[in-house]
């Protein structure tokens, strides 16, 4: 196979594999999910969320949005213009999405949608391409943030109420 055609192919896998993280996400595929990954991953969702980024295990994440996420109506993740750069054995991708995450018994209403870019790094294991890295930027955000917090949690107050981190300012 020629050098252009190795190239070629490397980045459908990267972008295969970016597109195979937000799909077991939505159709809550959660021990697909853990297989996307590498066994440790930096995770950062600091601009939605505040707090600090951490390293976690793959199977630790997928147990955080299987919880998260799962207890949710739906949620889909449109995800596009997926750029990458690799070198080698290790790959860096940015990608635009949009989220929309539904619970229907959400008080304060069912929907929030939100938007930015995701900065990913990957990481090619056993000639295959892992995540290993994931930062989320958010851009924007409408609708209520508080489909996170358990429907009781909230009525009750003894949960965490869903705090969202507003995008830092531009330049």
């Amino acid at each position: 196979m020629s050098h252009a055609v190795q190239r070629l192919a490397a980045r459908l896998d990267v972008q295969d594999a970016v597109s195979r993280l937000f799909w077991y996400v939505d159709e809550c595929a959660w021990a697909q999910l853990a297989e996307v990954f590498t066994e440790q991953i930096r995770v950062d969702y600091t601009s939605l969320f505040g707090g600090e980024a951490e390293l976690v295990t793959a199977a630790e994440q997928a147990r955080r949005w299987s919880e998260q996420l799962g207890a949710l109506t739906s949620t889909q993740h449109i995800v596009t213009s997926v750029l990458s750069r690799i070198e080698g054995d290790e790959a860096l991708c940015t990608a635009n999405v949009t989220g929309h995450l539904r619970r229907d018994d959400a008080v304060g209403g069912p929907l929030w949608r939100n938007g930015g870019t995701y900065s990913l790094s990957l990481r090619q294991v056993d000639g295959r391409w892992r995540v290993s890295g994931l930062r989320a930027h958010l851009r924007w955000s409408e609708g209520n943030p508080a489909v996170l917090s358990r429907t009781d949690e909230l009525r009750n107050g003894s949960g965490p109420a869903v705090e969202m981190a507003g995008p830092e300012p531009g330049p």
